[in-house]
């Protein structure tokens, strides 16, 4: 109870935040700091690397939870991750180069950089504009047997290649949003076709030596990863452990999974912005809207979502083990990188923060304020959700409400989850997902009841 209590008069000292002013651009470094380190202390799985940029200019890194759970090895700010699908950035920058060059064409399709694949097959007609957008047709993955077998035997991107056979353009699909990582990794057969170069080798040298990323690496499953964190699942019940995921996890590829510290990401955000990767027309391209996604614009290899009024463009990623997000405001001087070696939320919870910190408005503010001062009442103070008598002017967050309800469901704390749920339902009786998630915990509950 000590450290709940601790933590909640911590949060209240963070509640107060200043939006939108010039005291909010000093103190956010502060802020952030003393948040990261109240969720540190109320869980000891805490496990996320944060970095933050002013104007291109590192001015926080830190990281917290271990890199090693077999030897306690604490992750520090040099310790490399998994990045996921943040990769995807790097192949969109590599082939965007080569459109520069003249050597790709955008609007052509795979067949003519590809002379293995036939123009007569439907993958072969996909092209390199569909790829990049994610708007080829092509399935998530290769094959439902691909995602349960094991991954060892695919050590370099040339081992992928046979499993495009199992891989059918939908072509209701063509055209529209569904997002697909084999389009990306046809795109790196594409970028060693053209290249001849491996797709490692041509990311090191346009990519990572251009940005000044010194210490990003690709990794094969069985290679030693110096400095890397493992990546774990978290258990999936009250009789299980933590995983390590090399059983499920895959070789760096197109489609993500390089190893890069927070603010390799961040050298690599500042080199794009900064004109070392791409033109500025070209830059220009990947961070406007091509497609649109359920989640909002989607440009070339970038995500570009709205925040209150501010654009937010960069990528996420999430794997077995693996969660981060990179990206940057624009209007605001701040970019961000935030990565984890467990599959639960709390990059979610840092990200989130760091959103409404920088692009809330005064009435979103207070209600993020009221939320996690509710949020603490319901679980410190035996109170009941009628008894905290939320009176319909006052506003909360629906969001941040989930975030922290599905921590606890990741911990497989299904009670404490459902009272949470119970109080998104109350708090919007109107929202569908509010009502979703109350009835998936009392499912999950009766199941194991």
């Amino acid at each position: 109870m000590n450290r709940l209590l601790l933590s909640f008069f911590g949060l209240i000292l963070l509640l107060s935040l200043p939006i939108r002013s010039t005291a909010q651009s000093d103190s956010l470094v502060l802020h952030l700091q003393k948040y990261l380190e109240e969720l540190a202390l109320q869980d000891e799985d805490f496990s996320v690397s944060v970095a933050v940029a002013k104007q291109d200019k590192l001015v926080f890194s830190k990281a917290y939870g271990l890199a090693n759970r077999n030897f306690q090895l604490k992750a520090d700010t040099a310790t490399l991750y998994n990045i996921a699908s943040i990769g995807k950035l790097f192949t969109a920058t590599a082939i965007l180069q080569l459109i520069e060059k003249g050597e790709l064409e955008l609007d052509a399709p795979v067949s003519k950089y590809l002379p293995d694949i036939s123009e007569q097959d439907t993958i072969g007609t996909c092209t390199i504009r569909q790829l990049l957008t994610h708007s080829s047709g092509l399935p998530l993955w290769f094959s439902l047997d691909f995602i349960k077998g094991p991954k060892h035997p695919y050590r370099v991107l040339k081992d992928y290649k046979p499993l495009l056979a199992d891989a059918k353009v939908d072509q209701q699909k063509v055209g529209q949003f569904q997002y697909s990582n084999v389009g990306y990794f046809l795109l790196g057969f594409v970028l060693e076709a053209v290249t001849g170069t491996s797709y490692e080798a041509l990311i090191q040298s346009a990519v990572f030596k251009k940005a000044d990323m010194q210490r990003a690496e690709f990794y094969a499953l069985d290679a030693i990863k110096h400095h890397a964190a493992t990546g774990y699942n978290r258990p999936a019940g009250p009789d299980d452990y933590w995983k390590p995921n090399h059983y499920l996890n895959l070789s760096s590829n197109p489609a993500g999974g390089a190893y890069v510290s927070p603010t390799g990401l961040l050298q690599f955000i500042a080199a794009l912005r900064n004109g070392q990767l791409l033109n500025p027309t070209t830059l220009t391209s990947m961070q406007s809207k091509q497609v649109d996604s359920p989640l909002g614009p989607y440009g070339f290899g970038m995500k570009i979502e709205d925040h209150n009024g501010y654009t937010f463009k960069g990528h996420d990623g999430a794997f077995f083990g693996a969660r981060g997000v990179v990206g940057w405001w624009d209007d605001t001087d701040y970019s961000i990188a935030i990565l984890s070696n467990t599959d639960q939320t709390d990059f979610i919870d840092v990200y989130y923060y760091l959103q409404t910190y920088l692009t809330a408005s005064e009435e979103q503010r207070k209600a993020y304020e009221h939320t996690q001062a509710t949020i603490y009442r319901l679980l410190n103070e035996h109170t009941t959700i009628e008894k905290l008598a939320i009176a319909s002017q006052v506003s909360m967050d629906e969001d941040l409400i989930q975030i922290k309800a599905y921590h606890y469901w990741n911990k497989q704390d299904y009670s404490t989850a459902k009272r949470l749920f119970q109080l998104n339902a109350r708090s919007f009786p109107q929202s569908e997902r509010a009502k979703a998630d109350l009835a998936k915990a009392n499912k999950m509950l009766k199941l194991r009841n």
